[in-house]
């Protein structure tokens, strides 16, 4: 976060000092912010950001700011998706006003914004698309010229995909390393810059199926390794919802695309592998369930029968 120092005037926009980590993200768009004067409190401009120069998201939170002033890079085309908070103004001479969950606006190469935030507080995502990375997928999807009307129209009503995105960029930022990490972010940008491309390329009705299968590979990957950090604790399906913000429809969708089952079985099966391991390292049958979230039931023992041959005693017993 940074804070601000108050100015004399409030109409003479003061450099908002970048000087943090997460503020790299915005210093090549030559931010300048106008803060509310120094009887309210600190003026504070808040970013956390993850990616690279394909596509990088940037989640921007302000506090008692009333204007923002900002220069597109020649190299970038970012899309604006609205958190909380209110508004508004001109990229360039294209008015625009924040919508919580909506699409705020899309700022092409050397566009000017200019805004007024009429909120003490905001929030806000920005997702930066590399201008070459997002030409060429055009050109694969047979289609060079964009045209900023049509651009975003065919945006809206989608902005949920971009916003799981971007949310599970984030997440894995911030998610202890794991083998499958690389193979999942770049999953998760081949998703997102194909599916704008192919909004824009003349694709109308349904979003592609490829990016429906990058989208439930996003949200099956991110659910698979919180369950594997998670598995002895009493999670049930709304809380694997809130790890990729999503509904429940939406993840045992992902879950029957990709592995023919739902989330809760899963779950199960990442249980019960946990099991097979303690028994197999000498534990008894009841502390290893109840190190891994199952009750000790004949249903417990069925289960691992089904899936291992034997009975969990059986297990134990081979390896005392």
């Amino acid at each position: 976060m940074v804070v601000t120092e108050p100015e004399a005037s409030s109409k003479s926009p003061a450099l908002v000092s970048l000087n943090s980590e997460g503020l790299e993200a915005l210093r090549e768009f030559g931010v300048r912010a106008t803060i509310k004067g120094d009887d309210i409190g600190e003026s504070v401009l808040g970013v956390d950001s993850a990616g690279d120069a394909k596509l990088d998201v940037v989640k921007v939170y302000t506090r008692n700011l009333a204007a923002w002033q900002s220069f597109q890079p020649v190299d970038k085309i970012t899309i604006s998706i609205g958190i909380d908070g209110c508004y508004g103004g001109k990229i360039n001479s294209r008015p625009y006003e924040s919508k919580t969950g909506g699409l705020n606006f899309i700022s092409m190469p050397n566009d000017e914004q200019k805004s007024t935030i009429l909120s003490d507080e905001t929030c806000g995502w920005l997702i930066n698309f590399s201008c070459e990375r997002f030409q060429r997928e055009c050109m694969s999807q047979m289609q060079i010229e964009h045209n900023i009307v049509r651009f975003g129209k065919e945006l809206r009503g989608y902005e949920s995909f971009l916003e799981g995105g971007a949310q599970h960029l984030l997440w894995l930022k911030n998610f202890p390393p794991m083998q499958w990490h690389a193979a999942s972010i770049e999953a998760t940008k081949a998703a997102m810059i194909s599916f704008v491309a192919a909004r824009i390329t003349g694709v109308i009705g349904e979003i592609p199926v490829a990016p429906i299968k990058g989208a439930c590979a996003v949200y099956v990957d991110a659910t698979i390794a919180y369950m594997e950090q998670s598995y002895s604790l009493p999670l049930t399906l709304g809380d694997l919802c809130d790890v990729c913000h999503v509904s429940a429809r939406t993840l045992q969708g992902a879950f029957n695309e990709l592995r023919g089952e739902t989330p809760m079985q899963a779950l199960r099966r990442i249980r019960l592998d946990r099991l097979r391991l303690f028994l197999i390292q000498g534990e008894d049958v009841a502390s290893s369930c109840c190190k891994v979230g199952l009750s000790p039931t004949g249903r417990t023992a069925s289960l691992y029968a089904i899936q291992f041959g034997e009975k969990p005693n059986q297990t134990s017993a081979r390896h005392r």
